[in-house]
């Protein structure tokens, strides 16, 4: 399925509402349960909204989703706006470093505990 499809069935609005719980990767039960706070959707809407929120997430789409919500005209500005904030936060949080030891090696990946670096090769002399 593509993109479109996802955000449709997902709902952009309710895609950016609950956008950080999707993010932190809670269960289905907890979106649920969100959801039965704030909205008035029936329990297999529900189960639809978040298998498919859920899978832009797993096929690491957010950020095209986000990209795709903000071009849409059908929304209110509220849900424009932090749909614009989400991705900036996106796109900052991706092009920041993991940790210090990456800005100290100026490198883009992080070793593990427990692998090797690998040694420097030796000039020819």
């Amino acid at each position: 399925m593509e993109l479109e499809t996802y955000l449709l069935r997902a709902g952009k609005e309710t895609l950016v509402k609950y956008f950080a719980l999707y993010e932190k990767n809670v269960s289905p039960t907890e979106i649920k349960n969100e959801m039965r706070k704030n909205e008035n959707f029936s329990e297999n809407t529900m189960k639809s909204k978040i298998s498919y929120g859920r899978r832009i997430f797993k096929e690491h789409l957010e950020k095209k989703a986000l990209e795709a919500i903000i071009k849409t005209d059908r929304l209110e500005k509220a849900t424009l706006t932090k749909a614009a904030k989400l991705l900036e936060k996106l796109k900052t949080v991706k092009a920041k470093p993991k940790d210090k030891a990456e800005l100290a090696k100026g490198k883009g990946k992080i070793k593990t505990a427990g692998t090797k670096p690998k040694a420097p090769k030796k000039a020819k002399a």
